[in-house]
C-alpha cells in the first residue's frame, strides 16, 4: 500500500531516526485528508492494526473489533487488504459478507 511503502521509505532514508517535526507532520497531513464520520450521540472506538507484522501471525486488531462489538461497543474499524501478513481488515470483513466497498 502507499502507507507502507511511504513507512518504508522513511524507515530506510538514512541511519538518522524521524524527528518530531517529521511524524507530526506527516500525522497533520494524513488527519488533513481523513474522512470524518459523523457519530452524533454515540460513543465510538476506533481500531486499526499495524498493516502485518512479516510473520504472518493472525489478524488481532479485526478480531478485537468484534469481541468489543459483541460486547455492545460501536467500534469503527479500517484497515486494508493484507500486505505482509496472511488476511488484512478488508479480507476478514469481505469474508464474512460485509460491503467493505460502503461509504461511511
Amino acid at each position: 500500500t502507499q502507507n507502507a511503502a511511504f513507512l518504508a521509505a522513511l524507515s530506510t532514508k538514512s541511519t538518522k531516526a524521524e524527528t518530531i517535526e517529521e511524524i507530526s507532520g506527516c500525522a497533520e497531513a494524513m488527519r488533513s485528508l481523513a474522512t470524518p464520520v459523523e457519530h452524533p450521540g454515540m460513543e465510538v472506538l476506533e481500531i486499526v492494526g499495524t498493516g502485518g507484522d512479516n510473520a504472518h501471525t493472525f489478524n488481532i486488531s479485526t478480531t478485537s473489533a468484534m469481541v468489543l462489538a459483541s460486547g455492545g461497543a460501536k467500534v469503527a474499524k479500517h484497515g486494508n487488504r493484507a500486505a505482509s501478513s496472511l488476511s488484512g481488515t478488508a479480507d476478514c470483513l469481505e469474508a464474512l459478507g460485509v460491503n467493505i466497498q460502503e461509504d461511511p
